[in-house]
């Protein structure tokens, strides 16, 4: 049984559909990489697929005992404590000690962590880090990503790489990063206007068989528009008499009208001009005891980045 599965699941927040009766399954040891624009309901994907939100329709099954693991784009308000007590407040059960201790200790190396510094007084991006060695830590059978790499330097990306390869079960997430989509993803998928379209394979596979797809659906309506507007000449050449003898065809205008209304066209390939160049590791900017404001107000005071 697949880890998660969800059959025509439907979502819409009051507004047009993030998720319009969807199909999904997620088999243990994939590791997906979820496409889309901005707002175009990926984070609500997450959210569904992990149990946080309700599906408005359609079926969510989930295998039973499945672990799964969350990291949202956005920090919490209010986390408090230490960096470890917080990595550690999900760590699966029954576990020994001393396993435990050595990816803990793996974990803060690997993002830079102080396991003793307080939470509270963490920026949003070491926060960030945090929650990301949390979910880690958790050992989940499925573990769902929102933007990891966001905060991370280029080592840390790559360690994180490293250890996604390595980990068993299965992973699903969401990056602009092209080179961590390029390394990690053993299946591609696309949100788009809350169609939910599966691409087994690699991100190059997804690239090539994405553009032959884009090409015959241009196609097609190439020559939807062409038919079309043989009927149009054709209703307002003809005589009354005739479109009332030729009815079938008036109805047939009536369906190529309303099917060009109701086309759905693509919203263009998903792009990664930002991260189109391969990570060079090279310092692009530094600053020490930097502080910036309006006026006399200070914004930031005293930062090292």
């Amino acid at each position: 049984m697949a880890l998660v599965s969800l059959t025509g699941v439907s979502l819409s927040h009051g507004g047009p559909k993030l998720l319009d009766a969807v199909g999904l399954q997620i088999e243990d040891g994939e590791r997906i990489g979820l496409l889309g624009r901005n707002a175009s309901g990926k984070s609500t994907l997450m959210a569904v697929l992990a149990g946080e939100l309700e599906a408005e329709g359609g079926v969510v099954a989930r295998r039973q005992g499945v672990r799964i693991a969350r990291l949202p784009q956005e920090v919490p308000r209010g986390m408090s404590g230490t960096v470890a007590a917080t990595v550690a407040a999900d760590l699966p059960a029954g576990e020994e000690a001393w396993r435990t201790r050595e990816r803990l200790t793996r974990l803060y190396e690997g993002l830079r962590l102080d396991p003793e510094a307080d939470v509270a007084a963490l920026s949003a991006g070491v926060s960030r880090r945090v929650l990301l060695a949390r979910a880690l830590a958790s050992a989940p059978d499925l573990l769902l990503l929102d933007e990891p790499t966001n905060h991370l330097d280029v080592e840390s990306i790559q360690w994180l790489e490293t250890h996604l390869l390595e980990r068993r079960g299965a992973t699903l997430f969401v990056t602009h990063d092209r080179a961590f989509l390029r390394r990690l993803a053993t299946r591609i998928l696309e949100l788009d206007r809350g169609e939910l379209t599966s691409w087994p394979g690699d991100w190059a596979n997804y690239v090539r068989r994405r553009e032959e797809r884009d090409e015959d659906e241009a196609r097609r309506h190439e020559r939807a528009d062409r038919r079309l507007a043989k009927e149009e000449v054709w209703v307002r050449k003809g005589l009354k008499a005739q479109r009332n003898r030729n009815q079938s065809r008036v109805e047939q205008l009536e369906r190529l009208r309303s099917e060009r209304r109701e086309r759905r066209d693509r919203t263009g390939s998903v792009r990664f001009s930002i991260t189109e160049a391969e990570r060079s590791g090279r310092l692009v900017f530094e600053a020490r005891a930097l502080t910036a404001g309006h006026g006399r107000t200070p914004v930031v005071r005293g930062v090292d980045l």
